[in-house]
C-alpha cells in the first residue's frame, strides 16, 4: 500500500533528521505523544554513555518548496499554534 503523499513527505524527514543525528553522534528518540509540539529529543551520551546532557525537543519540518541559494536554504512556513 503506497503513502499519501505528505505522509510520505513526513517519514522521509523524519528518518533523514535521524540520519543527520545519528552522524554526529547524537541520539534522537521519537515521542509518540505531540504534546508539545515536539518530535524527537536529542541528546548527546554523557560519560559512560549514561547522562544525556544536553538534551533538547525538537519537532521535524519537511518541504517541497525550498529556495535553494548559494549558501542558504530557506523556506516559508505558517505558524500554527503562535
Amino acid at each position: 500500500m503506497a503513502l499519501n503523499r505528505e505522509v510520505h513527505q513526513g517519514r522521509y524527514g523524519e528518518v533523514f533528521f535521524q540520519a543527520i543525528v545519528t552522524a554526529a553522534g547524537m541520539t534522537a528518540q521519537k515521542l509518540q505523544e505531540d504534546d508539545y509540539m515536539m518530535d524527537f529529543l536529542v541528546g548527546h551520551p554523557g560519560p559512560l554513555g549514561r547522562l544525556k546532557n544536553p538534551m533538547i525537543g525538537v519537532q521535524v519540518k519537511c518541504t517541497r518548496k525550498a529556495r535553494v541559494g548559494r549558501s542558504t536554504i530557506t523556506h516559508t512556513m505558517k505558524s500554527k499554534n503562535s
